[in-house]
């Protein structure tokens, strides 16, 4: 597949608004005979290390390659940020958790402490 056919295809599926244009941007710069690596770079909207990879595969001709070691790198990336936003958020959601029951038995309790009070008297 022809790479300006690629980067157009790949510009009508995504849904990140500012991500969308700089492909755009970038695909009009390979269209005027700029390399890709140098058009991705100039939009500054992708990883440094992503742009390396492409200019690497485009400086031995393996730019395939280059652009599926990417994509490995970029998924494993977005792996290891979920994996610590979860981290952090899994003790935050256990305090939350305890609020909640803490609520839920303070609304039973208070009731009967009342209950007490006015049958002591």
């Amino acid at each position: 597949m022809p790479i300006l056919a690629a980067m157009e295809a790949g510009g009508g599926v995504m849904t990140l608004i500012p991500l969308r244009e700089a492909l755009s941007q970038a695909t009009r710069g390979v269209r005027e005979g700029m390399p890709l690596s140098r058009a991705l770079g100039s939009t500054n909207a992708f990883p440094p290390v992503m742009v390396h990879l492409i200019a690497g595969g485009e400086a031995t001709g393996r730019l395939d390659e280059s652009l599926e070691r990417s994509a490995r790198q970029q998924q494993a990336d977005l792996s290891t940020r979920l994996q610590a936003a979860v981290a952090v958020f899994e003790p935050a959601l256990i305090v939350i958790m305890g609020a909640v029951v803490f609520g839920i038995v303070l609304a039973i309790l208070v009731p009967l402490f009342n209950l007490n009070q006015l049958v002591g008297r």
